[in-house]
């Protein structure tokens, strides 16, 4: 995966569906996938558009990044996870991030297994929230929140800040909707709440 670097240093978060699925949750670690043919770099150059980037970071702090969760028609699930990243240069700050999804009750015509995790690609300057296996529609959506802290968001403009996904269809973008959208600039913090996710896409924040 090509990482676009900007300066100052910001953030990008990519959310990726895998193809590969998962088989049991008795497997220590879920089989995910990354995809290495998708690119945004030709897109966001065709609309005029800037990605966000992360902090350079020098480790993963988590010792587990990921989770999985058997999704039931009747009862739905809710998938979390946590990394703690350490900056490069810092003692004392580290980059702190936890992510959720919540499939409600019915979303799915069937009984599966879902998975999620927060991809050490972060090391390479980028977020990947890499879910599996490969859903093409929830009805009703799947529910997302993203906390992040820690970041370096100096010279950005709340009110530029946004979170799109890729459309196969036209090779364009859409926006993301949410309920709510928290950017603390000072406190280098961006807090997602409920975005909603119709299906397993690829989804990147801009500035």
């Amino acid at each position: 995966m090509r990482v676009i670097r900007f300066i100052p240093i910001m953030l990008m978060i990519l959310l990726i569906a895998c193809d590969n699925g998962v088989d049991s949750l008795n497997s220590q670690e879920p089989n995910f996938a990354n995809s290495s043919e998708f690119s945004w770099d030709a897109i966001l150059k065709e609309h005029g558009l800037t990605a966000l980037k992360m902090p350079k970071i020098e480790q993963g702090l988590s010792k587990q990044h990921y989770d999985v969760q058997e999704y039931y028609v009747k009862k739905g699930c809710f998938l979390s996870t946590k990394a703690i990243y350490k900056k490069k240069g810092s003692k004392n700050k580290n980059v702190i991030i936890n992510a959720s999804l919540e499939v409600k009750p019915g979303a799915l015509p069937e009984d599966k297994t879902l998975s999620m995790m927060l991809d050490d690609e972060l090391l390479a300057g980028s977020v990947d929230i890499v879910f599996d296996p490969h859903i093409e529609e929830f009805n009703p959506v799947a529910l997302l929140n993203i906390d992040m802290k820690g970041l370096d968001l100096s010279g950005i403009d709340e009110e530029d800040v946004r979170i799109v996904y890729y459309d196969p269809t036209n090779n364009g973008i859409e926006d993301m909707k949410y309920e709510k959208l928290e950017i603390d600039v000072k406190k280098g913090r961006i807090n997602l709440i409920n975005a909603e996710i119709p299906h397993f896409s690829r989804y990147i924040w801009l500035r």
